[in-house]
């Protein structure tokens, strides 16, 4: 603010030419400097407020008395807890982009929302080895409703019916999957997902199983898992760590080897478009045993690029293309380094 020169001065005036030496700080500029000094000294040690107690601690509590947000801040830091998810899709995640899905031929997907609440997909493959005749054809449908109801179905060529109903009841959601045609199946799911922990109970035609997890901090979760099949009951345990764009998690199974395998999973979200991740599998016994794989995928305006390459140097990669907003199409190739 410019101050003319008929303006009264300030009680704090300090004229051009004055000698500073012979000037004296009045009392609100002594407090003034006080409070900086508090406020730097808790910066400096660990950027935390609580850390200058020992510097002072009778100016630290008037401080706090003044300034109660920075205190709630960090009590909601260390006492805010989200629910971890189910166990067996917190590893699922990072999997998804660490492994890559190839076949040979080609894919075609088209979807069609023809309400709100009502969509139709089709999903064909042409020229591939491992399908009997080399293509195959398969038609789908969904039923979505408020509340994550959900009732979808999907049917091939030859008959063989998947479908999958979700219907929650009360803080239970409840899921059924069956299967009909060469080889039937039924198996039934019950997830509770609260504040801090997600419990899950399986009961199928082929055995049963549990998992629970639990958050610890509001980074770190500990959870295991326990299935029964074909007269086995293997047990898995496991970590989740999870940071601003980051997470890290470790599984202990006693599948897959008398030994048990140890997998160590990492995936960062470098930006909206962008996820890395990576996956080692090994047998704690004989490291030699062990399998690595490292994936990336790009989500584009028009098209997903996902690609991968395994400890072997086999590199997997597909690309789906939109053609329009309701038709993609899709591309898979394999490089194997040491056979080609």
């Amino acid at each position: 603010m410019l101050t003319s020169i008929f303006s009264p001065r300030p009680n704090n005036f300090v004229p051009r030419n004055a000698k500073f030496s012979n000037y004296k700080k009045t009392g609100e500029e002594n407090i003034k400097e006080k409070e900086l000094s508090l406020i730097s000294k808790a910066m400096a040690f660990f950027n935390s407020p609580v850390a200058c107690c020992d510097a002072g601690q009778n100016q630290a509590a008037e401080r706090f008395e003044e300034n109660p947000i920075l205190i709630q801040q960090a009590n909601k830091e260390l006492t805010e807890t989200k629910s971890p998810g189910q166990f067996n899709e917190q590893f699922s995640r990072t999997k998804h982009i660490s492994s890559v899905e190839t076949w040979d031929g080609l894919r075609i997907d088209l979807n069609k929302s023809l309400t709100t609440t009502f969509a139709s997909s089709y999903s064909l493959f042409l020229g591939s080895s491992v399908i009997p005749g080399g293509n195959a054809f398969t038609f789908g449908s969904m039923v979505v409703e408020a509340n994550n109801k959900l009732a979808m179905g999907r049917i091939s060529k030859t008959g063989d019916l998947d479908a999958r109903i979700h219907y929650p009841i009360g803080p239970v959601y409840g899921k059924v999957n069956f299967t009909v045609g060469q080889t039937d199946q039924i198996m039934g799911t019950f997830e509770v997902d609260d504040e801090s922990s997600a419990c899950q109970v399986t009961v199928g035609s082929e055995g049963f199983g549990f998992n629970f997890n639990q958050t610890i901090t509001p980074k770190l979760s500990v959870g295991m898992e326990m299935q029964h099949q074909h007269g086995e009951s293997p047990i898995s345990v496991g970590l989740g760590y999870s940071g601003k764009d980051w997470t890290a998690n470790s599984l202990y199974s006693q599948t897959g080897s008398p030994n048990g395998m140890l997998m160590l999973q990492y995936s960062k979200v470098v930006s909206e478009r962008t996820q890395l991740a990576t996956e080692l599998m090994m047998n704690p016994v004989s490291p030699s045993q062990s399998v690595v794989n490292v994936g990336a995928e790009f989500n584009l305006k028009q098209s997903k690029l996902h690609f991968g390459v395994n400890g072997s140097g086999v590199v997997d990669s597909n690309i789906e293309v939109k053609i329009f907003p309701t038709a993609s199409m899709t591309f898979a190739g394999q490089l194997n380094h040491a056979e080609d």
